[in-house]
């Protein structure tokens, strides 16, 4: 079995590395908006400009067994603490509550790529669990993102606009359905599903920043 080299990581996680942070950190902004906390226009920039470096960054800690951690770190946690920090002078644990579903879907485009790519020698969460219970946590994490929101939204902790994201889940629930079917399908119905759930993250991230943003706007 061949080893997979640093340079083949970046290649493979390029298509999503840099708009998985740059979403979150985007997504962070949008919430911080929404709740009227100041910031500091000069610190935004640089925070959002940051997310190019997790492109690089990001493949030392997504290419071995604990790369599920480290997708969840660098990819989600850092780029949503972090830009709260560097625009408002403070982390706020806050963001959090907008930014999960990005961090969850983040996360399941990874794990689709593993669970792809697990029979190649690289060591990683999906060489561990198998694929049946790898797939299944692809489908709480998608189908959780949408869930999170609802409950969110119900209690008016996000505006209730951020429900126009619900337009996203016919995909996102064929994503789902194509990944739990791959158990016994095979690799073939999922060879580009990690880029179609960053392109999930992508369509849901925008349309809740959109939706933040136009609600701090008018109340």
């Amino acid at each position: 079995m061949n080893k997979i080299s640093y340079g083949q990581q970046i290649d493979a996680a390029r298509p999503w590395s840099f708009p998985a942070p740059a979403m979150t950190a985007l997504v962070t902004l949008a919430y911080i908006y929404w709740k009227g906390i100041p910031v500091s226009t000069l610190m935004t920039a640089v925070s959002v400009a940051a997310c190019a470096a997790l492109m690089v960054l990001g493949p030392l800690f997504t290419k071995n067994i604990l790369g599920q951690l480290g997708t969840l770190l660098v990819f989600g946690l850092l780029p949503a603490l972090g830009t709260s920090y560097l625009a408002c002078g403070e982390i706020i644990w806050g963001v959090l509550l907008a930014a999960v579903p990005s961090i969850l879907l983040t996360d399941a485009a990874l794990r689709a790529r593993n669970i792809r790519d697990r029979e190649n020698g690289r060591k990683t969460s999906a060489s561990l669990f198998g694929h049946k219970t790898s797939a299944w946590i692809y489908w709480g994490e998608v189908i959780g993102s949408y869930i999170w929101l609802g409950i969110l939204s119900m209690f008016y902790l996000l505006p209730v606009y951020t429900v126009f994201v619900f337009l996203t889940i016919p995909v996102a629930i064929g994503c789902a359905r194509g990944m739990v079917k791959s158990v016994t399908a095979g690799n073939t119905i999922i060879e580009d599903m990690d880029i179609r759930t960053k392109n999930i993250q992508l369509m849901f991230s925008a349309i809740l920043m959109v939706t933040l943003v136009i609600d701090g706007m008018v109340k």
